[in-house]
């Protein structure tokens, strides 16, 4: 094996953790852009945003297509319920978009930590889909975190006035 075979196969194995951690870096880096979007730049089109976001994901999947590191399965059915998940996907960017504009990033991110809790629990309580343990313990602390955190704003929010909730808005 030389040299070049072998640095593509630990590129190739390597590939999915980095592009995980390029994308969990990503979105923390699109959140404080899209803020900043709203309170410097003053854009007050939420959607239009959304739509802008959907425009450049669409160009990098292309150019990912192209290169070979994004594929597009050839044989894959389309979900039973398709156009409900071309709804909610269609809605969530714009909401959270809404969202962030409407809030601190800090509560933006709380309401986004929610959101799994909520899903494993409809799903629970609609279609009795029931998680690991596991899982539910980890959503359970999550949903602790999250209300520890709602609750030690809230005491700030009491102790410092107006100033906390002025804070809420930037």
């Amino acid at each position: 094996m030389d040299f070049s075979a072998h640095h593509w196969a630990l590129l190739a194995r390597s590939r999915d953790p980095l592009l995980l951690t390029f994308n969990f870096f990503s979105t923390v880096f699109l959140v404080f852009v899209n803020k900043w979007v709203f309170m410097k730049v003053h854009f007050p089109f939420s959607v239009t945003l959304s739509c802008v976001h959907y425009l450049v994901t669409y160009v990098f999947l292309c150019i990912m297509k192209h290169f070979g590191i994004f594929e597009v399965p050839a044989n894959l059915p389309p979900p039973k319920n398709f156009w409900y998940l071309v709804l909610v996907i269609g809605l969530a960017t714009p909401l959270n978009n809404v969202s962030l504009k409407l809030n601190s990033i800090g509560v933006y991110q709380m309401l986004k930590l929610l959101v799994v809790p909520a899903i494993a629990l409809l799903e629970f309580a609609l279609s009795a889909k029931a998680i690991s343990v596991r899982r539910a313990v980890l959503l359970a602390v999550l949903t602790v975190a999250a209300g520890v955190s709602s609750v030690l704003w809230s005491e700030a929010e009491k102790r410092d006035g107006w100033q906390t909730l002025a804070l809420m808005y930037k």
